[in-house]
């Protein structure tokens, strides 16, 4: 019984979101944007406050959770902050800046809004 719990449980919490998405991705670069990861735009209708995700140590862009957030109908911004092109391949000395390259791009998306999510 407890197998076919986390089974089901498995399904709708990975499985589902991901089939859900309707958000149409944008990849971004480093040399062309000044961040490097994947925009996940929502239909204009759609009026929720902009996320941006970051990953953890692990590096690279953190697409499986901004793919959930995503399709719960938030525009959805994934940065690397560092394991990606042009990026620091190691945790150390990034940039704050950084980060505000890509609150300002978002925000720039979406004008009506003045405040976003960070997670």
């Amino acid at each position: 019984m407890k197998l076919k719990q986390g089974i089901s449980l498995f399904f709708a919490l990975v499985l589902i979101p991901a089939f859900a998405l309707n958000a149409a991705v944008q990849e971004l670069s480093f040399g062309e944007d000044g961040i490097a990861g994947l925009y996940y735009s929502q239909p204009e209708h759609f009026s929720k406050q902009p996320v941006i995700v970051l990953g953890g140590s692990e590096g690279g862009i953190p697409t499986r959770l901004a793919e959930v957030i995503a399709s719960s109908g938030y525009p959805t911004l994934a940065v690397a902050y560092f394991k990606a092109e042009s990026l620091p391949q190691e945790l150390e000395k990034i940039p704050l800046e950084y980060l505000d390259t890509a609150k300002s791009w978002l925000l720039n998306k979406h004008p009506n809004h003045k405040h976003l999510t960070i997670v």
